[in-house]
């Protein structure tokens, strides 16, 4: 009884406290005088902290705050982030002068899918979209409804992180451009829209947040047009259709 308590004791640390290892790149100790600090599930940590130990929980969203100058200007890059189990990840810079988070001698990339949920929408338009330098890529809400699960336009030089944007729109001229190419973004019951440059004053940005997840995760965004409010879920495998 006495060895089977022993080796009870040694086993069960290994499998209830998984940690994540998490190193930054050398360019960021290199260019220390743009980072000022990161901050991880609110644990304030200086280049020096790293690397960092984190306990990972399942199907939980951390938060990985960013706190750099960039042009004289103080920015707060927040982004949440599903973490993997027992994974040895690195903080690289992005094209953007942010961060991007990959997994140390990996060469895969994620196959990520997000489904919008509004509610509320009232009398308003909502775009509910990833963002990327060259493409918005999600679904214009007419009434409280959901979207089919949609996956965000990248390229090879794209950022594993992709940024998602609620817009409010106001009197938008927007055309369809062709209902079978949007089966390049996953879900067959939309359209690809598009309008002029010269109508982006049409769009209010009420939402904008950063997210990061591995592997083939799905996650839903749910907004609430009422209050503003965004909730995130990862969804049961029952869930995903």
């Amino acid at each position: 009884m006495k060895r089977l308590l022993f080796f009870s004791l040694l086993i069960l640390p290994l499998t209830v406290f998984a940690q994540i290892k998490i190193d930054i790149s050398p360019y960021f100790v290199n260019d220390s005088s743009r980072v000022l600090y990161w901050s991880i599930n609110g644990k304030k940590l200086n280049i020096s902290d790293f690397p960092f130990l984190l306990e990972w929980t399942k199907n939980s969203l951390d938060t990985i705050v960013f706190i750099h100058s960039s042009s004289g200007t103080l920015k707060y890059d927040t982004t949440f982030v599903l973490f993997p189990k027992k994974s040895n990840l690195l903080l690289t810079p992005d094209n953007d002068g942010s961060f991007d988070i990959i997994r140390k001698h990996s060469m895969k990339r994620g196959k990520n899918r997000a489904k919008f949920i509004v509610k509320n929408t009232g009398s308003d338009t909502i775009i509910c979209c990833f963002a990327s330098e060259t493409a918005l890529v999600g679904q214009i809400f007419k009434e409280s409804s959901s979207s089919g699960w949609l996956k965000p336009f990248i390229t090879p030089y794209s950022s594993n992180i992709f940024h998602v944007i609620v817009f409010k729109a106001h009197n938008l001229d927007y055309y369809v451009l062709g209902e079978e190419e949007a089966l390049l973004f996953g879900d067959k019951n939309c359209s690809i829209v598009g309008w002029n440059d010269d109508q982006y004053n049409c769009l209010s940005k009420e939402v904008s947040f950063k997210l990061r997840l591995f592997k083939r995760k799905k996650i839903i965004i749910q907004f609430d047009n009422n209050t503003n409010k965004i909730d995130l879920f990862i969804p049961k495998k029952r869930q995903i259709h």
